[in-house]
C-alpha cells in the first residue's frame, strides 16, 4: 500500500488514463488498484517491493514540486531495476548553475543527467540522440558554467558549415557574414543562457569564440571548453583534426 495525501499528486503520478500505472503493471507483472487512501499493489514480493519503491520516490518528488515528463517513469523504473539503492532525487538535484541567469538548468531525463555527469567526469564526450533532446543545449550550458566559474579561460563553439537539405548558394558579405548563418544555432543557445550584452562582451573579449570547424586546423586549444555541434556532418579527417586540437586542461 502506497498512501497519498493529495489527489492531485496521485492523478499526476498515475498519468493520463492511468498510463503510468499500466506501464508499471506491464513491466513488473504486478497489479495496481486504487482505493480511498492510495494505491494497492499485488504480485510477486520482489516485484511489489520495486513497484512500491518506484511509486513512493515519484510521489515524494511530486510533493517537492518536481515535474514528470514523458518517459520519466519508464526511465526511473529502468534506473531502479538496475540499482535498487538509486535515488531519483539525485536526478533533479543535478543542476547547472550559470551566474546572472534567473533559473538554473536541470536535466529533464535520466539520459540528460548521465550526459551531464559524463561531461563533468570525462575530457571527451560524444552525445548521440534524436533532434531536440538537449545535446547541444546542455553542452553549451556546461561550457558557459565552466567559464563563469573560471574552470576554463575560454569557450570554443564550432560546427561544420553544412546546409540542412537545401543549397544556399553564394552568400554576400565578408567571411564573418558568410559563415554567420551556419553558426546561428550556437548563438541562439548562448543568448538563452546569458543576456545579449554579456554574450557580446564575452565574444568581444575572446572568452567565447564561435567559428566554423574548418578554421580549427593548426590551432592548439588549451584551458578551453570545446563544443562541436552537428558532429555527424564531419568527415573522419575533420573529426581527427578537431580531437588533436585539444590541449592541456581542456575538454
Amino acid at each position: 500500500m502506497v498512501a497519498f495525501d493529495s489527489r492531485e499528486i496521485l492523478q499526476t503520478l498515475v498519468g493520463e488514463r492511468d498510463s503510468n500505472l499500466k506501464l508499471i503493471e506491464r513491466k513488473l507483472e504486478v497489479s495496481i488498484s486504487r482505493d480511498s487512501k492510495g494505491l494497492l499493489i499485488s504480485g510477486q514480493d520482489t516485484d511489489v517491493d520495486l513497484a512500491a519503491d518506484l511509486i513512493e520516490q515519484l510521489r515524494d518528488l511530486l510533493r517537492e514540486g518536481e515535474n514528470l515528463f514523458n518517459g520519466d517513469v519508464e526511465r526511473a523504473l529502468k534506473m531502479l531495476s538496475g540499482d535498487r539503492r538509486a535515488r531519483l532525487k539525485d536526478l533533479f538535484r543535478d543542476q547547472v548553475k550559470i551566474a546572472g541567469r534567473k533559473h538554473t538548468i536541470v536535466p529533464k531525463t535520466f539520459q540528460q543527467k548521465a550526459y551531464i555527469e559524463a561531461i563533468k567526469s570525462h575530457d571527451i564526450v560524444f552525445g548521440v540522440g534524436p533532434a531536440g533532446t538537449g545535446k547541444t543545449y546542455l553542452a553549451m550550458a556546461m561550457a558557459v558554467s565552466s567559464l563563469v566559474q573560471k574552470e576554463v579561460k575560454r569557450v570554443v563553439l564550432c560546427r561544420p558549415a553544412v546546409e540542412a537539405g537545401e543549397k544556399l548558394g553564394f552568400l554576400p558579405g565578408d567571411m564573418a557574414e558568410k559563415v554567420n548563418p551556419y553558426l546561428r544555432p550556437l548563438y541562439d543557445a548562448l543568448h538563452d543562457m546569458v543576456d545579449y550584452e554579456r554574450a557580446r562582451e564575452m565574444v568581444e573579449r575572446g572568452q567565447v569564440e564561435v567559428a566554423p570547424l574548418a578554421f580549427m586546423r593548426g590551432r592548439t586549444l588549451s584551458n578551453a571548453f570545446v563544443v562541436l555541434d552537428e558532429a555527424q556532418n564531419t568527415t573522419p579527417g575533420q573529426m581527427k583534426m578537431l580531437l588533436t586540437r585539444i590541449g592541456r586542461h581542456s575538454k
